[in-house]
This record gives C-alpha cells, sequence and structure tokens, in this order.
C-alpha cells in the first residue's frame, strides 16, 4: 500500500513539473508577443463602424422594360441600342391601318348623324323620304353584292386548299389520302418528316368536311359562320405549309427523286403558299365590305325611320345620344392610335434592348424597349449577419478597380427584400448604392469594393485596436498605472478596424500600451 501511495506522489509531482515548465514557456512567450511600442491615452470621442464589400459591381440606377398597352404588328422602330433618348422620344410604332380605317368610317358616320339630326329637327318632306327609300334600296343592293363576294371568296379559299394539297404536293407524298403517308425522299430530320406524314391526315379530313359544310353556302344566314370556318381552315393550312415547305427544301437529288423533280415540288410549294395567303386577304377583304356595306344599310334604314317618324322629343334625344356614342367611339380609337407609338418616359434614358423586329406581331405584356437611365448604382452582396446594420441613406466610400486612384461618395438607396442563396446554406442581400455628382467616368460593369458606414457611436471610450489582444477567448489590455503595468480585462464594443470602442473595464486618461 504505501508503494502504491508513493507512486501516486511521484507521477502527480511529474505531472506538476511538466505543467510548471509548460506555463512558464507559454507566460514567456506570451511576454514575448506583447512587448509594448507605445502608449495611448484612453479618450471619448465618435466611433464608426465599417462594413467592407470587396465584389460589389456597377450597374444602372433604374431599368424599364417598356411595352404597348395593345397587342399589333410592329410597323417602325425608331431606335437601336445604345441610343440616348429624351422625353416623349418614339421608340417603337405599331401598325394603325386598321384603326385608322376605323376612325375614317366613325368620322363620317358622326358627320351624317350630325346632318341627320339637322333634318329630323327641320322635318321630313316627300322628296326627303323618296330619297331615303332610294338610298336603303341601293344599300340592299350593295348588302346583296357584299354577300355573294364574300360567299364567292369562301368558295374560293376552299378551292385554293384543295388545290395547295390535292394538286400542287402531288409526287412529294405517297398515299397522300390514307391514313399512312410516306415521304418520296429522304429528311434528315425525322421530326420534320414525322410532322409531314403524321399532319396530312387531318388536313384532308378537315378539306372533306369543310367541303360538306360548303352546302350551307346557300343559306344567307350561315354565310358569316362559313366564313369564320374558311378562315380557320386557311390558317391551318398555311401553318401545314410552312411544315412541307423545308422539308422539300432539304430534299437531296438522286436517281428518285431528281433535281429537276425537286425544284418542281419547290415552285409548287411556294405558289400553294401564295395562294393562300392571298385567299386569307381577299377574305378578309370581303368581310371587311360586308361589314361596311350593313353599317350603310343601317345607317340608310335608320335616316329613313327617324324622318318617317315625324320631329319627336325622344328622337331627337336618341339622335343626340348616338352622336354621343359615335363621338366616345371615335375617342377610343383614336387613343388606341395614341398608345400604338411607344414613347420614351420623363428623363433621358439609354435603349438597351429592343425585343422585337419590324412585322412581327407584338403580344401584350411582353417587353417591346428596354431602358436604363443613364445614372449609375453600385450593387452588393451583404450576409444576412451584418445586413440589419446597414441602413436607407447611409453613407459609402466607393473605390474601383478601373479607377484605382479616386474615391467616390455614395449612399445607400435600396436595400432588395428577397434572399439571395450562395453556396447552398449562406444567404445574402442586395444592397443598391447611388453615386454622387461624380459618376460620370464610372461605367456599367466596374467592379468596385465598398466602405458602407454602419454603426456610430459618440462620446465612446476609444482606444487604438492595436492595444487590446486576445487571451482565452477574452479582450485583454495593459494599463500603465506609475511604474507598474496591470494586465486587464475588458468588454469590447463597436470596431472601425483602426479604433475600438471599450464598453467596461478602462477608464477616461487611464494610459494603455499598443504591442
Amino acid at each position: 500500500m504505501l508503494k502504491k501511495i508513493s507512486l501516486i506522489f511521484i507521477v502527480v509531482g511529474i505531472i506538476g513539473a511538466f505543467a510548471f515548465v509548460y506555463l512558464s514557456k507559454q507566460n514567456f512567450a506570451l511576454e514575448k508577443k506583447l512587448e509594448p511600442s507605445a502608449t495611448f491615452v484612453v479618450e471619448r470621442g465618435r466611433i464608426q463602424k465599417m462594413l467592407e464589400a470587396d465584389d460589389a459591381k456597377v450597374a444602372a440606377e433604374q431599368e424599364f422594360n417598356l411595352g404597348f398597352p395593345l397587342s399589333g404588328i410592329v410597323e417602325e422602330i425608331f431606335v437601336k441600342k445604345g441610343d440616348r433618348v429624351a422625353t416623349a422620344t418614339p421608340l417603337a410604332k405599331l401598325d394603325t391601318t386598321e384603326l385608322e380605317l376605323e376612325a375614317a368610317s366613325l368620322r363620317a358616320l358622326y358627320s351624317q348623324r350630325q346632318s341627320n339630326l339637322k333634318k329630323l329637327l327641320a322635318g321630313a318632306t316627300k322628296e326627303d323620304i323618296f330619297v331615303l327609300e332610294t338610298k336603303v334600296q341601293n344599300a340592299e343592293i350593295a348588302v346583296e353584292d357584299a354577300n355573294r363576294d364574300l360567299t364567292n371568296k369562301v368558295r374560293d379559299a376552299y378551292t385554293k386548299s384543295d388545290d395547295a394539297i390535292r394538286t400542287k404536293m402531288d409526287g412529294i407524298l405517297s398515299s397522300p389520302r390514307s391514313l399512312f403517308p410516306q415521304i418520296n425522299f429522304y429528311v434528315s430530320e425525322p421530326q420534320i418528316e414525322n410532322a409531314v406524314e403524321s399532319e396530312l391526315p387531318q388536313i384532308e379530313a378537315l378539306l372533306s368536311q369543310w367541303n360538306l359544310s360548303l352546302s350551307g353556302l346557300d343559306w344567307a344566314w350561315n354565310l358569316q359562320i362559313l366564313a369564320g370556318e374558311a378562315k380557320t381552315n386557311l390558317s391551318e393550312i398555311n401553318r401545314y405549309l410552312n411544315v412541307v415547305a423545308p422539308a422539300v427544301a432539304a430534299a437531296i437529288p438522286s436517281t428518285a427523286p431528281t433535281q429537276t423533280t425537286i425544284d418542281t415540288w419547290t415552285a409548287n410549294i411556294s405558289t400553294a403558299r401564295t395562294n393562300i395567303n392571298t385567299a386569307i386577304t381577299n377574305l378578309a377583304t370581303a368581310e371587311e365590305k360586308l361589314r361596311t356595306a350593313e353599317s350603310a344599310l343601317a345607317l340608310a334604314r335608320s335616316e329613313m325611320d327617324f324622318k318617317k317618324a315625324g320631329t319627336r322629343v325622344e328622337d331627337i334625344a336618341a339622335a343626340r345620344a348616338d352622336i354621343d356614342e359615335i363621338n366616345s367611339r371615335l375617342a377610343a380609337v383614336k387613343d388606341r392610335i395614341k398608345k400604338s407609338t411607344l414613347l420614351a418616359p420623363n428623363a433621358e434614358n439609354i435603349v438597351e434592348k429592343v425585343w422585337f423586329e419590324v412585322r412581327e406581331f407584338y403580344a401584350t405584356a411582353k417587353p417591346a424597349v428596354t431602358l436604363s437611365s443613364p445614372r449609375q448604382k453600385i450593387q452588393a452582396d451583404i450576409a444576412e449577419d451584418d445586413i440589419g446594420e446597414i441602413k436607407i441613406g447611409g453613407e459609402v466610400l466607393v473605390s474601383l478597380d478601373a479607377l484605382p486612384n479616386q474615391t467616390f461618395n455614395g449612399e445607400i438607396i435600396s436595400i432588395e427584400p428577397k434572399e439571395i442563396i450562395k453556396n447552398i446554406d449562406e444567404i445574402f442581400y442586395r444592397v443598391n448604392v447611388g453615386l454622387g455628382s461624380d459618376e460620370a467616368v464610372v461605367r456599367s460593369g466596374m467592379s468596385a469594393k465598398l466602405e458602407i458606414k454602419t454603426l456610430a457611436k459618440d462620446n465612446a471610450l476609444i482606444i487604438p485596436s492595436a492595444a487590446a489582444y486576445n487571451k482565452g477567448g477574452k479582450k485583454f489590455v495593459k494599463v500603465l498605472l506609475g511604474d507598474a503595468v496591470e494586465e486587464r480585462e475588458i468588454e469590447p464594443g463597436i470596431s472601425n478596424g483602426e479604433s475600438l470602442e471599450v464598453v467596461h473595464g478602462l477608464n477616461e486618461k487611464e494610459v494603455v500600451l499598443l504591442f
């Protein structure tokens, strides 16, 4: 037992000796490391924390995606990328041909209704009634002619469609009217070949059903329905020919088919497409002619009814209300014509991108022209741990890699609410910095570094950061007390890198050693 106790004391003694030697070395190293180089008198003052961002980028301060409030064909584009545009500069314009025609028709109708009102107020004569009855008869004849013309254009649309598919495509496919037609030449793109073959039976079925529907053209009440069907069918056939055309164009001549055969096919498809487009135009023209004739007939009958009914208070009120309604419609059309020209907003801007070309179809809710302001901003991503310290209007010092000898003054203009995820689980928020009057030399895309002024305190106890050192996870300073040096723990506050706030542990006018 005594031997065991002796052994324990020996082991403890050895451990203690090693511990004493180790701690002595550590204290010696610490004393060497913390050799003072100067002294500093603790003072009160203002301290401003600075947050650095090294990966900032210059961007346009604001971008505008501008679009038309209505759909249509782009008729003109007045600007190109890089142009500077002032307030109300025209950027692009939609085709307003139909709107102009509608406005002209409404103006004529407005003038006629005004004339009718004057005559209504003046009362009708026998001669007036005769003239109006003749006008109605002529208008009825015009409607009949327009109906016949539209009927002929519907029939012609079918004829051209039948010719395009069943004549002009002759020889391009074998068994064209079967359920499984086959292209008579090699096509390098399987999806095109499949489309040409698989869609033809549907087109054949469309033509057959269309032919049956044409029997209904004998009844005038059915004309508008069949005209609508014709427009739909023409559009579908036109789409199919647009599928066939590139397939034929890519055909490789051989013994079968020869180049001559391919050239014939190509010419036939081109003719077929032209004929279909002509049919589409003719049908639209005939429909417009019928609408105009029907409008004229309605107007003529209205005028005659007004005259025959005699001058009544309610008739005069109705005529005036009708004139007001026409005027309102005309104002709406004029407004649409005005909105068909896209104008630059208030302020000078730069054209970043034009999204459409002339003759392309524009649909609402899409951008037509993108503008950016000539003013620049700096964008930086700040970690979520630091974003709470940044405030709108906060001062920022900006330095640019491209301009190393210059510093710019800026301020925080916005903090974007949506987070940015980096490296899977790191969350950042984008901060936008506006520049001052020196921004003329700044260019979009430049790399920048930011020093953002965040937290600040007045009347704070301040020491140089070099006076504090870490020990055991805490902050300490060396305080000079006469000829003695005291190591003292402090509670640090905010720091700007060079200076450190001391919350507890020091008093004003005490002297600390710098290391």
